[in-house]
């Protein structure tokens, strides 16, 4: 009898301590979600949400892993992912996020979100998951961004984030995604790059880096895209420049200051597909090598100093699409553009040539210049604008001043901007002043400035068919803006012609649905002359 009542006191005590154990787990469970609903209720008061979907749908009533945009785990019921992308929200990160210890995906892409980003963040130690593209954030780049151990995404591309690169980013040895392309990244890149082994896509394009390429950077053997476009990097490249990149699929570094010859070691890059080595100060012979590229779709040398013959061997590229060289003259060119067209994938050449980007038709009578695809281009990415056909550039009761408040919409702004003077410069001759007037306002647009743009791309649109033609016997191209033009001057007509979608010189990131155009430099020489003995040519076998 003693013996059961002594076994029943001790069943008494141990489903105290379990109920007991239970309820501190519980206390513990709802301390933690405490953390993340004030962390998200501080987010939501740091933004602006012009459609209140959040004000509507991020309410206290409810879980917040019912809330619109989270998702949160199933073991402990904690927020795990935050998606907000494309929804026009505006405003800052607030420093709370740090709080949310457990977030493994962070995706604020394509908003209105500002100033820097909080130190804080650095206790996010779970994320692996961070893009912020296609913002205004501002400020030095994090520095703490190298304390994210298991980071295998980062991106911050098409912001305004400045200063220069910590040699501590290469702490995030996980990484295998870094999208920095189009902000104002200054000075050298650090040295040290070969921790970062899992590294697939880097893409610094679009900033004001400095100096060589550190030789690390060479030896990242898991590396696909390697994009270092439109910089004012230096020095030579590698001779054996693929001997640890076996994975290579798209090289870019067009528009920087590299100098020393195309590196011969080239062909050993098995997988390449994409070759830009075009605006910078190379010199010598094309590498023969270059012919062992079977993968190769395109391939864009010019301008430089690069001389001597087309290899031989260059019809070995059967998937060649689009070729941008130097050629000596027209003879050369066409002779080179038969040659290719029969033995690779370039089709539909006929009588027309791309340079850089521009569309030239060429028949007995003299050049017509279009950019039809390019125009279509810039309204497909501007499409949102709901862009409509319109007659004439100026509403003269629309008045552009200063704005003194925060700019609306900057960093597209300033992409569109730029797409209108890449247009103004190489092709069209009536828009050069209207132009000249929005670039003035990039740091301090408000909504008038949208509007005239609007305008502008309304103008294009209806315009896009009008094409600039002059003969043979003229080589002087002149162009009048908001005045007559003289008929025995320039003559403008429409070209006829198919438009067909083209492919981008690019591969595209299977992480990202949508990706912006790259639009190609323009080639200075359109401006002023065509010299029927001497011109850039790019092949385009799409147009």
């Amino acid at each position: 009898m003693e013996k059961a009542y002594f076994l029943f006191l001790v069943a008494m005590v141990a489903s105290l301590a379990t109920a007991s154990s239970s309820t501190t787990n519980v206390v513990a469970l709802n301390n933690t979600s405490d953390h993340d609903l004030d962390a998200l209720l501080a987010f939501k008061a740091a933004i602006s949400d012009p459609q209140n979907i959040l004000q509507i749908n991020w309410s206290t009533s409810t879980s917040v892993c019912n809330w619109i945009g989270i998702t949160c785990n199933r073991r402990h019921r904690r927020v795990a992912a935050i998606q907000l992308p494309k929804m026009g929200l505006v405003g800052t990160i607030p420093p709370q996020l740090g709080n949310l210890s457990f977030l493994v995906w962070l995706d604020l892409e394509n908003n209105s979100f500002h100033g820097n980003l909080p130190t804080q963040m650095v206790h996010l130690r779970r994320l692996k998951h961070i893009n912020l593209a296609f913002n205004s954030f501002d400020g030095e780049f994090p520095s703490w961004l190298g304390a994210l151990s298991r980071l295998r995404y980062l991106s911050f591309r098409n912001n305004i984030i400045s200063g220069s690169l910590p040699t501590t980013l290469s702490n995030a040895t996980m990484l295998e995604t870094i999208r920095l392309g189009t902000n104002l990244i200054t000075g050298n890149l650090p040295q040290d790059w070969s921790a970062l082994q899992n590294l697939e896509f880097l893409d610094m394009g679009n900033n004001q880096l400095e100096g060589p390429l550190p030789r690390s950077l060479f030896n990242l053997s898991s590396l696909q895209i390697f994009s270092f476009t439109n910089n004012t990097l230096s020095g030579y490249l590698p001779a054996r420049i693929c001997d640890h990149l076996p994975q290579l699929k798209g090289l870019y570094l067009s528009n920087n200051e590299f100098s020393g010859a195309v590196p011969a070691g080239i062909g050993g890059c098995p997988r390449l597909q994409i070759l830009s080595l075009s605006y910078n100060n190379l010199a010598g012979n094309i590498p023969k090598e270059i012919s062992n590229l079977t993968m190769l779709r395109v391939v864009f040398l010019a301008p430089n100093d690069v001389q001597g013959l087309i290899p031989a061997d260059i019809g070995n590229l059967t998937n060649l699409e689009q070729l941008g060289i130097e050629v000596a003259n027209l003879t050369e060119h066409f002779y080179t553009k038969k040659y290719l067209s029969s033995k690779s994938k370039m089709k539909g050449l006929g009588e027309g040539v791309t340079i850089l980007g521009i569309k030239v038709k060429i028949n007995s009578g003299g050049y017509c210049l279009y950019q039809y695809h390019y125009i279509d281009k810039i309204l497909d990415k501007l499409q949102h604008l709901k862009v409509k056909e319109i007659s004439t550039l100026f509403d003269p009761n629309l008045k552009l001043w200063e704005h003194s408040h925060n700019p609306i919409d900057q960093v597209e702004y300033s992409s569109a901007i730029g797409s209108l003077i890449y247009s103004m410069h190489c092709r069209k001759l009536d828009i050069p002043y209207a132009v000249s007037r929005l670039a003035r306002y990039t740091k301090n647009l408000n909504m008038n400035h949208w509007k005239s743009t609007n305008r502008i791309l309304g103008y294009l649109k209806r315009t896009k068919s009008l094409e600039v033609f002059y003969n043979k016997f003229s080589m002087v191209l002149e162009g009048y803006s908001n005045a007559e033009i003289p008929e025995h001057e320039i003559k403008v007509k429409e070209c006829i012609y198919e438009p067909k979608i083209e492919e981008e010189d690019y591969v595209h990131d299977p992480n990202e649905e949508d990706e912006e155009v790259e639009f190609l430099p323009c080639l200075p020489t359109v401006e002023s002359e065509v010299d029927p003995n001497s011109s850039t040519l790019a092949l385009n076998g799409l147009a």
